[in-house]
């Protein structure tokens, strides 16, 4: 995707803030807040998505002021998106010295033809967020390909329960034990499908992949 945007460093100092943590995710973007840390968590598990550059840029606002944003998203197939993390309570709080930076930024998006979004806990603290961080802990577990194939053959009829899909494929000396995490595996790599807005456990139904 094209972007006038390159890839730049955090552009204001991390220090210790009210409410905030700071922290490096494995992929070394920068974070300052957990909710920050969150989004980051949720955007990597989006099939859609490319990267995203942790403090992007630094935007004129006022009489002289600055402002840096949080986050900018590339996406695969669709505009990228240039954001501003806060806390709900901290948005409301802040409404009035926050409402000419954020009409800075959304300038400075439209300009560029990207999306401009404020993001809360109430946008990313989503059911989904619980499952993609348990998920993430499967995606480099050792693949088990005959597991793998009982799995997958077993949902070729239609969904299952996750714990049928254990019971179906715990035969002919497999443990169910050792087919749990190769299931998990298998969803982490999105090669199985579950609704999102329900909580991941043995009674959660499982489809293969569209």
């Amino acid at each position: 995707m094209k972007t006038e945007l390159k890839r730049l460093g955090p552009t204001r100092r991390f220090g210790i803030q009210c409410r905030s943590i700071t922290g490096n995710m494995p992929n070394s973007r920068r974070y300052e807040s957990s909710l920050e840390r969150d989004l980051m968590e949720l955007v990597r598990d989006e099939p859609d998505y490319e990267r995203l550059d942790d403090q992007p840029v630094t935007i004129p606002y006022g009489q002289g002021q600055t402002y840096t944003l949080d986050a900018f998203i590339v996406w695969k197939s669709e505009r990228p998106w240039l954001v501003e993390v806060k806390y709900r309570e901290e948005f409301d709080r802040q409404w009035r010295e926050l409402r000419p930076k954020l009409r800075a930024a959304q300038a400075y998006a439209e300009a560029r033809g990207w999306d401009f979004y404020v993001l809360t806990e109430v946008h990313i603290r989503v059911p989904k967020l619980k499952a993609v961080k348990f998920l993430h802990g499967y995606l480099h577990w050792p693949a088990q390909p005959d597991i793998e194939k009982r799995i997958l053959q077993a949902l070729r009829s239609g969904p299952l329960l996750a714990k049928d899909i254990v019971a179906t494929a715990a035969t002919r000396g497999v443990e169910p034990v050792a087919v749990i995490p190769v299931m998990w595996r298998l969803l982490a790599l999105r090669q199985l499908s579950i609704d999102w807005d329900r909580p991941i456990n043995m009674a959660i139904p499982i489809s293969l992949a569209a």
